[in-house]
């Protein structure tokens, strides 16, 4: 365990993105897997594109907007995924294709779990929470990685309900674990990188897609690659730097996830300016309340 608590940022960060120095930080789908889009019907994930409406397997919200990819591209050296067969199938079906640090979520679970920690006869959630017996798990190497991003975070992938963040703990248990002693934080990473990505959908649903179907030539979206760099300097700072980047990251973060939360991502943009707008316009009110009394007092 790192004994940085920028760790705690880093985490959300790197939940997002599939660019990987060795196979062990590969976080993505192969482009071998297949997601059914709203007017196109089923497709290869490579052919995915920003602005896709996708099944997600949550019955709340069946179809919902690709707002970005944490990672878009074909390597020139392939990596690592499970190839995860289940049942029952038809002939049409394909494995999962996924690499092991991404997450699924189990039947009538209702918090993800690692890829790599499943076992054969585990059940997964399928559309409409129908069960899939998990009856072979292979290992197989593909060049094509891409880690699309859902409001919701959830997309139906072969059949599978598929998170689109990844966990660097083994467990995914529903606290981060922090320092040698083993300090807590009773928060997942799972809401941690949803709430970072938070500006990132109201910006791409709310203002304009086109910044957010850009990529750098590791295939990285600007915003991933600026989180990389900022998370790879906060581990380097002190334990009281790192605080203040902990306490700054909710500070900032926190009213812009729940504004998000009230009012969706499409409308959020709109509602973060009125609240800035209201907020300003009480200080300025309250101000001049605080001169009059003290005109006043005189």
């Amino acid at each position: 365990m790192t004994s940085m608590l920028l760790w705690f940022m880093g985490a959300a960060i790197l939940a997002t993105t599939c660019s990987a120095e060795s196979d062990k930080s590969a976080f993505c789908f192969s482009g071998k897997a297949r997601v059914s889009v709203y007017g196109k019907g089923s497709i290869l994930m490579s052919e995915l594109s920003v602005g896709d409406f996708v099944v997600t397997g949550n019955d709340k919200e069946r179809y919902e907007q690709v707002y970005a990819f944490g990672h878009y591209k074909e390597r020139a050296d392939p990596i690592e995924f499970l190839a995860i067969h289940t049942f029952p199938f038809d002939r049409n079906k394909r494995p999962l294709e996924i690499t092991g640090q991404h997450m699924v979520y189990l039947h009538n679970k209702q918090n993800p779990v690692r890829a790599d920690s499943l076992k054969v006869g585990d059940i997964l959630r399928g559309d409409h929470y129908t069960g899939l017996t998990v009856t072979k798990i292979k290992k197989v190497k593909r060049r094509e990685q891409y880690a699309p991003l859902t409001p919701h975070g959830t997309l139906l992938v072969d059949g599978i309900v598929a998170s689109s963040y990844i966990s660097l703990q083994e467990d995914a248990r529903e606290h981060i674990e922090l320092g040698e002693n083993g300090f807590t934080v009773k928060i997942s990473q799972r809401v941690m990188v949803h709430m970072f990505l938070s500006p990132l959908r109201m910006y791409c649903l709310g203002w304009s897609k086109e910044p957010c179907d850009s990529y750098n030539e590791d295939g990285l979206p600007p915003f991933v690659a600026f989180g990389l760099n900022l998370a790879d300097w906060g581990i380097r700072q002190n334990v009281f730097v790192q605080l203040i980047g902990l306490a700054v990251f909710f500070m900032i973060l926190l009213p812009v996830y729940l504004i998000e939360d009230l009012a969706g991502p499409e409308h959020g943009p709109l509602m973060l300016v009125i609240a800035i707008f209201t907020l300003v316009l009480y200080k300025k009110s309250n101000y001049r309340v605080r001169i009059k009394i003290r005109h006043h007092g005189q």
